[in-house]
């Protein structure tokens, strides 16, 4: 009970970690796709992000250092996610449909805030860099589309390996051959019965030819009368 109790405990704490660790590569993918997005964008677009959150963030975001930080944080909550629960296929699972949620948010994002701007013409700090909006898009994208598509392939990895492990197991069958599922005395019998046929013929005959030598001895004394003689000649005792 113990043992089944402790499982089910161990169980708990990887589902815990496994959660955690997704929550932890989601977010780390969701900033490097917003650094992979920020680079392509021209300065005065970058100045409109800078009024909203800040500027030292949004330089930051748009330099290297956080794109290698971000990505080297992925790799990390990957790697201590395998270790910590020896989930080799859900920890796989999980870094592609993080990563493929994070690189799709921002591409939408990305999409919906164009679309307000140049279709909608919702008046906002984007309303000036209309026209450049849509190319500025273009060369931003394709790095998160190819990060979303290598995502995409990572956790169709993962669901893949999870469903191979769930099949069931071939069981395997044991043949007995005749010989062993015979009785072993039956077997030995039916094995010997033809070398022991002479023997048991001599037996039989040599039991008989003493049966026959013994005939008309009495019990008593042992005197040795004929065969039809009903009373011993010695002692008189009845025979037969």
């Amino acid at each position: 009970m113990s043992n089944a109790n402790s499982k089910e405990k161990s169980g708990a704490v990887k589902s815990f970690l496994s959660v955690v660790f997704f929550i932890l590569i989601m977010a780390s993918a969701l900033v490097l796709a917003v650094c992979m997005s920020l680079r392509t964008k021209s300065g005065a677009v970058l100045g409109v992000y800078s009024g909203v959150v800040g500027e030292e963030i949004v330089n930051f975001a748009a330099g290297k250092l956080c794109f290698w930080s971000a990505f080297s944080a992925v790799v990390l909550w990957f790697g201590l996610w395998i270790i910590t629960t020896k989930r080799i296929a859900s920890a796989i699972r999980g870094l592609g449909i993080g990563c493929s949620i994070a690189a799709l948010g921002v591409l939408l994002g990305e999409l919906i805030s164009m679309l307000l701007v140049c279709v909608f013409k919702l008046e906002n700090g984007l309303t000036p860099y209309a026209g450049t909006l849509p190319e500025q898009f273009a060369d931003g994208c394709g790095d998160n589309v190819i990060f979303l598509l290598a995502s995409i392939m990572v956790a169709s990895l993962g669901v893949f390996i999870c469903k191979v492990k769930k099949l069931p197991k071939k069981t395997k069958t044991v043949l007995v051959s005749e010989s062993e599922s015979a009785p072993v005395p039956v077997a030995a019998a039916v094995e010997h019965g033809s070398e022991n046929s002479g023997v048991s013929a001599d037996v039989q005959e040599t039991s008989e030819g003493l049966v026959a030598s013994l005939a008309g001895v009495c019990h008593m004394c042992g005197k040795q009368n004929d065969p039809d003689v009903k009373y011993c000649g010695g002692c008189g005792a009845k025979l037969g």
